[in-house]
């Protein structure tokens, strides 16, 4: 497996062979708090994001609301016919004062992570977050993973977990590699 190089795209990346479980995960803080309409909301998301990676629905979109009123909010997934994809937002509360939404979107279809996130930028308000995209696969040498930071539609990190022959797994970033040998250190995510 290559990594994505300068000038590829994700969806390019992803389509290139077979298809690949994959999945993103994303966690980001919200400009502001989502309105008491959880169903038109997850409706309107899912609609998008089905739309535009041509993914299609396998049941009833389920959206709950939170049972514990000490964190407020609603959760919605949509199962797919590739899989699943799901959030949960948390509205404010005293102890924790800024909004929040949980999201994953797993498939065995190829879709765009960037297109992801821009859908979930405009229909949730993003701003800051990170995430984690998996390339799954059961053999160790196969799985591929990034992880992201950004804020709104904008990834303003990547940075890929390699595997090094012998040595373990070390970040590798735009500027090369986060950690060394991969002996056991504590993992740090970014650039050094």
């Amino acid at each position: 497996m290559k990594p994505i190089a300068a000038g590829e795209t994700w969806a390019h990346f992803l389509t290139e062979g077979a298809a690949r479980d994959a999945i993103l995960v994303l966690d980001g803080w919200l400009v502001a708090p989502l309105g008491p309409s959880g169903h038109a909301l997850a409706s309107a998301y899912f609609s998008d994001l089905l739309e535009t990676t041509g993914m299609k629905p396998l049941a009833p979109l389920s959206v709950s609301q939170a049972a514990d009123l000490s964190l407020p909010g609603f959760s919605a997934i949509q199962e797919l016919t590739t899989s699943h994809a799901s959030f949960h937002y948390f509205a404010p509360t005293e102890g924790k004062p800024r909004p929040r939404i949980h999201l994953d979107l797993f498939s065995c279809r190829a879709f765009d992570v960037e297109s992801a996130v821009e859908i979930a930028a405009r229909h949730f308000g993003l701003g800051d977050w990170s995430g984690t995209f998996v390339l799954r696969s059961v053999d160790s040498a196969e799985r591929q993973t990034w992880e992201l930071a950004g804020e709104g539609s904008f990834i303003h990190e990547r940075c890929q977990l390699v595997r090094s022959q012998g040595q373990g797994r070390l970040f590798v970033g735009p500027r090369g590699p986060v950690i060394g040998e991969g002996t056991g250190d504590p993992l740090r995510f970014g650039d050094t």
